[in-house]
């Protein structure tokens, strides 16, 4: 390997863009360069290698991730379908139906011809105020 080359190899490695084969050829071929013997031998001995359980350890961790994620969403969307159901059907049974007054007289006279006509009364009345729970009328002789 030329000085040059040896060079251009070290600063890439000192600024870590070289690559595996490059480092490599960088550590097997350095016997030109004795100054740099002790720098070598120090990086060989104390590089370590990673474990060989590593890559399962790392993708046990990501699968645990990736199935905690999953399961936090599939929680929040029955939540959320839950709050859904919910407001459909309180709404469903809130909805009043706003009846005429047509359509409500004509559901008190069906009440009152379920009654016999001995209940009616004799007297004429008229209605003054009609809300849902009270009715106020006038009766005249």
């Amino acid at each position: 390997m030329s000085e040059r080359e040896f060079e251009e190899l070290m600063a890439k490695y000192l600024a870590g863009e070289t690559t595996l084969e490059e480092e490599a050829h960088l550590f097997t071929n350095n016997t030109e360069h004795q100054e740099s013997e002790p720098w070598f031998s120090y990086i060989q001995l104390k590089r370590r290698k990673a474990p060989a359980h590593l890559k399962s350890k790392l993708l046990a961790t990501f699968d645990a991730q990736k199935l905690k994620r999953r399961r936090f969403l599939v929680n929040i969307s029955s939540l959320a379908a839950s709050i859904a159901l919910f407001v459909a059907i309180s709404i469903g049974y809130t909805s009043n139906e706003q009846k005429s007054y047509k359509e409500k007289e004509a559901l008190l006279k069906e009440a009152l011809s379920m009654f016999p006509a001995e209940n009616e009364p004799s007297a004429k009345q008229k209605i003054i105020y009609e809300d849902d729970l009270v009715i106020i009328y006038t009766e005249s002789n």
